[in-house]
């Protein structure tokens, strides 16, 4: 999943955010992310590690990062702790 040639690069924005600590998976739909992701299956099958354990990890270094400016208080949030080096965002169009 790391290759994104094949996201439509028109409008979209490379920025850069953090990993939140502490973040956790509630709950899996994999169904849903088999019918987006098939490869996945594949990747815990070859890397001998049980499906939901291998989604639950791949969620969590794929989606819990938040941009730098959503990492800062504001009036309606305090500070989000985050862990970890930057890393590199994709920010769709008109977000």
């Amino acid at each position: 999943m790391n290759d994104l040639s094949w996201i439509d690069k028109e409008g979209i924005r490379a920025e850069q955010g953090f990993r939140l600590r502490g973040a956790r998976v509630d709950y899996i739909d994999q169904d849903a992310i088999d019918k987006d992701f098939p490869e996945l299956r594949q990747d815990a099958q070859r890397l001998k590690i049980a499906y939901s354990q291998y989604l639950e990890s791949w969620l969590l270094q794929a989606a819990a990062v938040m941009s730098t400016s959503q990492c800062g208080a504001n009036a309606v949030n305090g500070e989000l702790m985050t862990e970890g080096d930057p890393v590199r965002m994709l920010r769709p169009p008109g977000r």
